[in-house]
């Protein structure tokens, strides 16, 4: 059947100078823009299975905004430690563990770990993820353990309307 990863780095945020970088919330336009985007991928390609992101409250807003649009419990959100600076590598023993049950799965972190993850994933470069991009990811696979580099097949990128980035 083969499954599909969902790459997506989360929306745009508010920043304060004095503010501590890990407690930076979504803008206004970043809570838009991720309701847009996870309405747009609920059209295309209906709920997702599972969801996991970064405990960083930017990441977990955002995977929160587009738990609501992609029909996924609140409480089922898996929140990860460390994926803000983690390696492709590290990135794919987290994929490679998740239940073979999920055949969608959305993963919210951040750039430029997410970049390098695509880059890793697919074996040919693509731009850098800005703000609430998503990208679609499929493999044919059966196993996200069976999942390996440059064993996905990009099916699209996703961005916001009003991509002023």
């Amino acid at each position: 059947m083969g499954k599909t990863l969902f790459l997506a780095r989360h929306a745009h945020t508010e920043f304060s100078g004095s503010q501590d970088d890990n407690q930076r919330f979504l803008s206004e336009k970043g809570i838009e823009d991720a309701r847009e985007i996870a309405h747009s991928i609920a059209e295309d390609y209906g709920n997702v299975d599972h969801i996991i992101c970064n405990d960083i409250l930017r990441a977990s807003e955002t995977a929160t905004l587009f738990a609501e649009k992609l029909g996924v419990n609140l409480s089922t959100i898996e929140k990860q430690k460390n994926l803000f600076n983690i390696s492709p590598e590290e990135l794919l023993a987290i994929i490679q563990n998740i239940d073979v049950a999920h055949e969608k799965v959305l993963l919210v972190s951040h750039n430029s770990a997410l970049t390098y993850f695509l880059e890793y994933l697919t074996g040919s470069n693509y731009v850098m993820l800005n703000p609430c991009m998503v990208a679609v990811l499929y493999f044919e696979s059966d196993s996200w353990a069976d999942i390996k580099p440059a064993s996905g097949r990009l099916i699209t990128i996703r961005k916001p309307l009003d991509d002023r980035y």
